[in-house]
């Protein structure tokens, strides 16, 4: 089952490397197929240069350019959406927020219990939050107990 990591970008040329290069270390040792698929948001700064140097050296890494003007996160996820061509998907940040191993244990829950989907949450036991706002938090989980309940889904923990 081959994975496709999606990645939106703008303005991330610091930090494009590093995650990059540890995604792509960790599903490569992890034996995973995967792709890697930037999404970049038209970037005004070295983005672009960053992005044909990782083209360069990782032969799972590509990338596409939203066109003009700049169309935020969710134009960026979306575009990534439309374009990948794996399996299954995960969306994860350019400035390394989320975890590659984190994934790799995401991906093999899915794959070993044949589930749809699987999320991170830093709401259940094991998880944490750091600095978070309180108000934040209790529109959070409001949020998403609605869709919860108006859409039947059932939280496996």
């Amino acid at each position: 089952m081959k994975l496709s990591i999606i990645v939106p970008a703008y303005n991330e040329a610091q930090n494009l490397p590093e995650t990059i290069h540890k995604f792509y270390k960790a599903v490569k040792a992890a034996g995973i197929s995967h792709e890697i698929l930037v999404i970049n948001d038209n970037s005004s700064d070295e983005t672009v240069n960053i992005l044909e140097k990782l083209k360069k050296e990782i032969d799972t890494f590509r990338y596409i350019t939203n066109p003009p003007p700049k169309n935020g996160y969710g134009y960026a996820v979306r575009k990534g959406l439309e374009n990948f061509e794996g399996d299954c998907v995960a969306i994860v940040m350019a400035d390394m927020s989320d975890s590659p191993k984190d994934l790799i244990s995401f991906y093999n829950k899915m794959k070993n219990e044949n589930l749809d989907c699987v999320f991170g949450s830093r709401f259940i036991p094991g998880g944490k939050t750091t600095d978070y706002p309180k108000n934040k938090y209790i529109i959070n989980r409001i949020a998403n107990t609605l869709v919860r309940l108006v859409f039947g889904l059932r939280v496996v923990l």
